[in-house]
């Protein structure tokens, strides 16, 4: 273009081109607009988003991984402490405690009983048991149905020696180990306990009775005294008299089906004995208006 014309004076398109050159002054029409304002509107909403991924990815700093405290290398009589952080001295067992590595502590295993020598013994007591198995510790005691045992000794771990106890029971009982911290270990009907050889109580008649109890019947045997107690089942008879000292009369307790224990004891002594002499049975009680020995 030649210097000093103006834009206005340039000449006029070549006849046959499709567009044409705007002038200066002439207005944009509205669809133009619009078009440019959907475009700003494209451009801001993209870079807005842009802005939020660089501050979402890039834009923080970097965070640095928590440094960890190398743990020491503990070992033979010490233990590491993770509480503080440094190797302690690791601790020491008793005799028969196990040693646990992840508390540094010692404690009694639960008691194990296996066997018990000898099986059975007389009613009065004073027969020396000797019970075998594992964990026992010191200080465990020992049950015998219940009642503890007598003159009790934990040899060691594997062995506890005791006596029995007197008893008025003549059927296998049970024999309890107990440790000082309460773990207990139990064996099974594991002892008995002899009927006395002498029958002190031969007979009771009737020898059948109804489970209700209330039945009056006559014990028969030997040696009977002023102030016997007597019981059916471990129960005790009641309306009981000595009529003399082969004679006791008697109500029976009411009990389960079945042959019963029947006990006679005279005061201050052992109780006499008659396995299995007595049945109850599903009747109604006899009306027992008189009974003579």
């Amino acid at each position: 273009m030649p210097f000093g014309r103006n834009r206005d004076d340039a000449a006029p398109a070549a006849p046959g081109r499709r567009g044409r050159r705007r002038g200066p002054r002439e207005a944009y029409a509205w669809w133009e607009y619009a078009i440019m304002v959907a475009v700003g509107l494209v451009i801001l909403v993209g870079a807005v988003f842009l802005i939020r991924a660089i501050a979402s990815s890039g834009g923080s700093e970097p965070q640095t991984a928590p440094s960890s405290t190398p743990t020491l290398d503990c070992s033979g009589s010490t233990w590491f402490d993770s509480s503080t952080g440094s190797c302690v001295p690791k601790a020491e067992c008793q005799a028969g405690e196990e040693y646990n590595d992840l508390t540094n502590t010692c404690a009694l295993p639960p008691p194990d009983a296996t066997k018990v020598e000898p099986v059975n013994g007389p009613r009065k007591g004073e027969t020396e048991l000797t019970i075998t198995g594992t964990g026992f510790g010191p200080g465990a005691t020992v049950t015998i149905n219940g009642v503890p045992g007598e003159r009790t000794k934990v040899v060691d771990a594997t062995t506890i020696t005791t006596r029995t106890p007197p008893s008025e029971v003549s059927f296998p009982v049970d024999i309890v180990v107990t440790n000082p911290d309460g773990q207990a270990d139990t064996l099974d009907n594991v002892f008995t306990y002899d009927a006395p050889l002498i029958k002190y109580v031969t007979e009771v008649v009737p020898d059948t009775g109804s489970s209700d109890g209330g039945e009056a019947v006559i014990i028969k045997g030997r040696d009977f005294r002023d102030g016997a107690v007597v019981s059916f089942y471990g129960r005790p008879a009641t309306n009981v008299v000595v009529l003399n000292s082969s004679t006791i009369r008697a109500s029976i307790p009411a009990a389960p089906l079945g042959p019963v224990v029947v006990n006679v004891r005279n005061p201050g002594q052992d109780p006499y004995t008659l396995t299995g002499g007595f049945t109850y049975v599903d009747q109604a009680p006899r009306r027992v208006f008189a009974i003579r020995p």
